[in-house]
């Protein structure tokens, strides 16, 4: 049961965790500079997502995460259906949901007049995850403890890599 329960959450960060970081590494890589919601200013002057969420990230975490997911389904095909009996699909749930979630957290922010690249605890850290679990839950419904698991360990862990990041460079910000 035990080593179940460490093969669902490792079967859901996988896709998520790579799309999620891939989104925003490849929107630098590629140099997307075309926003994603087109530089829309909503009535309360803010943007709708702001200039960080770009077509090429969006896409490329998508694909990325699917991609993650693809490549643990074909390595571990059976131990895969613990989430889905089609594991791809919900690969791509996962994925899909990660970037969406993230979005909603960057609109959440430019309604609380968060400015880009400003902290904002637990939001920052939860919003991928959250949309990937809504996602998931189409086709696979966690336990309450894989979702405590996922939310402890993602905060614990989003805040060590983004203050890695920095010091490597990779951002401005080390939050």
């Amino acid at each position: 049961m035990i080593e179940e329960f460490w093969l669902r959450v490792a079967l859901f960060l996988i896709p998520a965790y790579a799309a999620n970081a891939s989104a925003m590494l490849f929107g630098m890589i590629l140099k997307s500079k075309t926003p994603l919601d087109l530089g829309i200013i909503l009535p309360d002057k803010q943007p709708l997502l702001g200039k960080g969420k770009t077509w090429k990230g969006t896409a490329s975490g998508i694909i990325v995460g699917t991609i993650a997911a693809g490549i643990i389904y074909a390595l571990f095909p059976s131990e895969t259906r613990a989430i889905a009996e089609n594991y791809l699909i919900a690969g791509f749930l996962i994925s899909l949901g990660a970037i969406l979630g993230d979005m909603l957290g960057s609109f959440i922010k430019r309604r609380l007049l968060i400015k880009p690249g400003s902290p904002s605890p637990i939001l920052d850290q939860l919003d991928f995850v959250a949309g990937g679990y809504l996602l998931l839950s189409l086709v696979y419904i966690p336990l309450a403890e894989e979702l405590v698991f996922v939310a402890v360990f993602t905060v614990i862990t989003h805040i060590a890599t983004n203050y890695l990041a920095f010091k490597l460079g990779l951002k401005k910000v080390p939050w």
